[in-house]
């Protein structure tokens, strides 16, 4: 776990013995693909996620649930949620991909070390702002504008922060299907179907099964940028 928990912006810069001291209430958690879980229990807990690709859904007091963001890699998520008591959403996440594998540190201990090595908050401060940065500009993305330049907004900068690319390929693959866009985008299937083939038709990306392979980066941010 510490090998895994040290390639995450907030914690690489640990000294051995607070990282012990977090590690040893820690536990390694493997997810399969659609298994739900929540960092919002009876001991909050804050995850790194190590591999794979997870989905995070949100529920407004007394509204409907609906998908918020994609997380993936060297992303921590619950600890930010912990330090502001005025979000009375509710969230939740599942696994996307095939599988999905975080390490789980309850959210007190965590805050505890923190507090006894202060100097540690400048990394993990680092660490959130630019996870907020990202997801923000991700948001954006989905909200603004018409849905052509929405959908190729998305994908553009779901390829760069989770797409996989081929040895010796420019390409990127997106593992993602019209449901999960049309979650995130807040349309319908059969709208993101007729938009992706016509996104296809200009060559910029790919259909797949249960995929989007980007063939030209700089076509989806023109499309992108004709808002």
């Amino acid at each position: 776990m510490e090998r895994a928990l040290r390639i995450t912006q907030g914690f690489a810069t640990w000294p051995a013995a607070p990282m012990g001291q977090l590690l040893a209430h820690s536990r390694l958690g493997h997810h399969e693909r659609g298994s739900p879980f929540s960092t919002e229990t009876d001991e909050p807990e804050t995850l790194a996620i190590v591999s794979g690709r997870m989905v995070m859904g949100r529920t407004p007091p007394g509204g409907t649930r609906a998908v918020f963001a994609f997380i993936g890699p060297g992303s921590v998520v619950g600890l930010a949620r912990s330090l502001d008591g005025k979000d009375q959403s509710v969230h939740d996440f599942s696994a996307h991909s095939k599988s999905v594998v975080a390490i789980h540190m309850p959210t007190r201990r965590l805050l505890e070390v923190l507090a006894r090595e202060p100097a540690l908050w400048k990394d993990m401060a680092l660490m959130l702002l630019r996870q907020h940065r990202d997801m923000l500009d991700t948001l954006l993305g989905q909200v603004i504008g018409p849905f052509p330049q929405r959908l190729a907004a998305t994908i553009e900068r779901l390829s760069r922060l989770y797409g996989s690319t081929a040895a010796g390929h420019a390409r990127q693959r997106l593992k993602v299907t019209q449901a999960d866009l049309a979650g995130v985008l807040q349309v319908t299937r059969q709208t993101v179907n007729k938009e992706l083939k016509s996104l296809a038709e200009t060559g910029a990306i790919a259909l797949d099964y249960n995929a989007v392979t980007v063939l030209d980066i700089e076509a989806l941010r023109k499309i992108t940028r004709s808002r």
